[in-house]
This record gives C-alpha cells, sequence and structure tokens, in this order.
C-alpha cells in the first residue's frame, strides 16, 4: 500500500488457554494508542473464546465495549489459510485501511495472499524471525533483533524501545526502599507446572528469606498466578515490590519499566528465547527452563533473592539498568508508525 496517512484498522489475534492472552494484551495496547490518536479500531477473532478474553482485557484497560468492533469468524485456532476468505471479506466490508496481524500461526504464504488480495497496509508482530513477511511494517522488539530477518519488509521497528506495554506502564519512576518488604511472584496467565506455589514455598521455608524482610520478618508475597490473584493495576503490583520472579515474556519489560530487580525462568519454548536474550543484556537473571531443571532453576532464584534481601546499593544498580532499557512508551511509538501521521490529535475518552 502506497504511503499515506492512514485511520481504520484492523487487528488479527486470538487468545485462549492454549496461547494464553499475550497477543491480545501487546495488541489492546497498541489499539489503546490509536483510539487516543482517534482512529477507528476494529478486531477480528476466531472465536467466542478469544472475544470473551479480549473483553475481560478492555475492561481492565478502561475501554469499553462499544469502542472496538469485534468480528467473530466461528473457526479453529491456528489456520490463517482457511480463515483468509472471511478476513479478506471483513477488510473489504469495513473500509480498513490497515490490518496488523499477531499469530505465531501464519507465514510468508498469508502475507502474500493478503498482497494479492487487497490494497492494505500490512503489520506483523514477530517474535522469532521464522520468516521473512512481505509486510509494510514489521515489529520485533526482542533485546537482540536481526536486522537481516527483514528484507522483504518497508519498515522493521527493533529493540526494547518498541516493546508493546500497557498504558499503565509509560514514564514510571522506580523506587528503590532499603529493604526487601515484598516480594512478586508472576507466571502469567498459565502455571502448568505448579511453579508459583513452589516459589511461594521456596521463600516461605528458607531460613534465610523467611527472616531477611522488613524489621527481620517474612517478606510480604504478591503472587499473581492462576489459583491466586490478579489485578488490573500490575503497574502499581509492581512498584509495591522490592524484588519479583518471574516467567519469561512481556512481562520482564514490564518489570524493566517498573525497576524491580527480577529473576527469571521459561515454561516454553518462546520463554527461553526471550527470557535468555533478557538476561544475557543484563536486564533480569535468568534462571532456566523449568521443564528440564526444575530444581536447578529453584536454587538460582534462591541465590539471587538471598544475595538482593539486604544488598540496597546492588538492588539500586539493577533497577536503574532496567528502567534504561524501556521507557515504557513502545505502543505509542508503534501507533504513530502505523497511521503514517493520520487520525485526529484529540484523546478521545476510552
Amino acid at each position: 500500500m502506497s504511503e499515506q496517512r492512514r485511520s481504520n484498522f484492523i487487528i488479527r489475534a486470538d487468545g485462549n488457554a492454549r496461547i494464553a492472552s499475550g497477543h491480545l494484551r501487546r495488541t489492546l495496547s497498541i489499539a489503546a494508542q490509536l483510539l487516543r490518536l482517534g482512529c477507528r479500531v476494529s478486531y477480528v477473532l476466531a472465536d467466542a473464546e478469544s472475544e470473551a478474553m479480549l473483553l475481560s482485557q478492555m475492561a481492565d484497560a478502561g475501554i469499553g465495549p462499544d469502542k472496538i468492533r469485534r468480528y467473530v469468524l466461528g473457526v479453529s485456532y491456528g489456520n490463517p489459510g482457511g480463515e483468509l476468505p472471511k478476513l479478506t471479506d471483513i477488510l473489504r466490508q469495513s473500509g480498513a485501511e490497515a490490518l496488523l496481524t499477531d499469530s505465531y500461526a501464519v507465514d510468508g504464504a498469508y502475507f502474500h495472499a493478503l498482497r494479492e488480495a487487497g490494497d492494505w497496509y500490512l503489520a506483523y508482530i514477530d517474535d522469532f524471525g521464522r520468516f521473512d513477511p512481505a509486510a509494510d511494517l514489521v515489529v520485533n522488539y526482542d533485546p537482540l533483533p536481526d536486522p537481516a530477518r527483514y528484507r522483504a519488509a518497508g519498515k522493521a521497528l527493533l529493540g526494547p524501545a518498541y516493546a508493546p506495554l500497557r498504558e499503565q506502564f509509560m514514564d514510571l519512576r522506580p523506587e528503590v526502599r532499603p529493604e526487601v518488604g515484598r516480594i512478586l511472584i508472576t507466571t502469567g496467565g498459565t502455571d502448568p507446572f505448579g511453579m508459583a506455589g513452589r516459589m511461594a514455598e521456596l521463600i516461605r521455608e528458607d531460613p534465610v528469606l523467611s527472616e531477611a524482610g522488613t524489621g527481620g520478618g517474612m517478606p510480604d508475597l504478591c503472587i499473581l498466578a492462576p489459583g491466586y490473584g490478579r489485578t488490573a493495576d500490575m503497574a502499581g503490583a509492581m512498584q509495591s515490590c522490592d524484588l519479583a520472579v518471574s516467567a519469561g515474556g512481556t512481562t520482564l519489560y514490564e518489570l524493566c519499566a517498573a525497576g524491580v530487580p527480577a529473576a527469571a525462568f521459561s515454561m516454553s519454548e518462546d520463554q527461553t528465547l526471550f527470557a535468555g536474550a533478557m538476561g544475557r543484556i543484563g536486564a533480569v537473571m535468568y534462571a532456566g527452563d523449568v521443564r528440564t531443571e526444575q530444581e536447578s532453576v529453584l536454587e538460582k532464584v534462591r541465590a539471587f533473592l538471598r544475595r538482593r534481601m539486604r544488598d540496597a546499593s546492588l538492588r539500586r544498580k539493577e533497577s536503574e539498568r532496567m528502567h534504561g532499557i524501556t521507557d515504557g512508551r513502545g505502543a505509542v511509538r508503534i501507533a504513530e508508525a502505523l497511521t503514517g501521521g493520520g487520525c485526529s490529535a484529540g484523546a478521545p475518552e476510552l
């Protein structure tokens, strides 16, 4: 599509028990900024489960259900080729100027088919660099992206500056307290290995950790995982904590924006790649993959927490380094690139 200002967007993403909610969460961060710019945003979703998950996240973000139109395809997740006829019909009927896709199921053929079907501005959020998409815009916020992977794309937004975090993580001011009073344990939307409970048990039963909190007692635990709790104010929860133990994923960038020193572990291949890269750039301490080395992960987390419990100077250095990685404004930058300078300058109520 020729370069022009754009104001009518469709986002193709899903969330379900198998793939969790990450695709919806990060695209919704971008959608919120497009709405702030006065743009029209719609979602195309595979099924009712994805729509329910999106509506829940919209509520958490303070976005009314009438602000984003939703098209439900009524198909099984993970068959992008089979859904293309329905998707292109929606693109035509809605008058959409641009399509943002966020899915691990798509491939190069998907973008070539869209190119042949219409003159839409095509954007893609990529994590793995498995193929070179024929898209107008590619976003890969990996800590160590490879620009050579994206020769077919018109433009590539690469690196931590483009991490599409929720609006609540913009321009935070980290606070490093003299002593550790609270520790965050989070696994995201899934916890197939019961790591939230194991991490909590580790802290409660370790003689050093259980007596190293403020006033010489055990630190409070903030556990955000299936079966424990959730919060719409994740930034506030993080900033109330002094240390964190987290599964890999975008949550690690959120911890960077909040400046909370963290140990990370992985539960899947994509988390292993991402958390490992975050470890290599010094953003977090990567403890390993719990699928194959659970006991080793627990011991590394124990050592991480023990060392930082009473060392405020170390925590301050790590907090400053983390906060320098992202300012939380990645979604704003992506939205500006998507619009090409379009949409109104106003900031409508969401």
